[in-house]
């Protein structure tokens, strides 16, 4: 079977630590790194030890008029929030802003529709969701 590797590089990790960061400063809060296997987001937002949040960030290199998502990522995000009654972002790094979107507040009920990129790969080309972004509060 073809199994779909993994595209989280070292350079990932890294972008995805500096945003922690920045975010943890700018929210005064905690950010921890979750687990993949375990939960549908990156992070979860602490402060006190009171879970406060769950976050998914995204690196993009390039701007467009929506951001894609798997629709298995968006639906498995849009009912972790209900799960857990925390709000979920979507949290995007352009190549001009940071930007959000919660998940969980937004009306965003999007349909699916066929997507992708271009690599090769098995699971490339899959349902996913086009997110306005109009919807996207900046950041910084």
């Amino acid at each position: 079977m073809n199994w779909r590797p993994r595209n989280e590089t070292e350079e990932d990790l890294q972008n995805e630590g500096r945003v922690a960061q920045l975010l943890a400063s700018k929210w005064d809060c905690e950010v921890h790194k979750l687990s993949e296997f375990l939960y549908p987001v990156d992070w979860v937002f602490s402060r006190q030890s009171d879970v406060l949040a769950y976050g998914e960030f995204k690196k993009r290199h390039k701007k467009y008029d929506t951001a894609l998502l798997s629709a298995a990522k968006y639906y498995r995000m849009k009912d972790f929030a209900r799960q857990t009654n925390r709000p979920v972002f979507l949290i995007i790094e352009w190549p001009d802003e940071l930007t959000y979107v919660n998940l969980s507040k937004e009306d965003l009920e999007l349909d699916a529709k066929i997507g992708g990129n271009s690599r090769g790969q098995n699971g490339d080309i899959e349902p996913v969701v086009y997110i306005p972004s109009d919807k996207f509060v900046v950041i910084k």
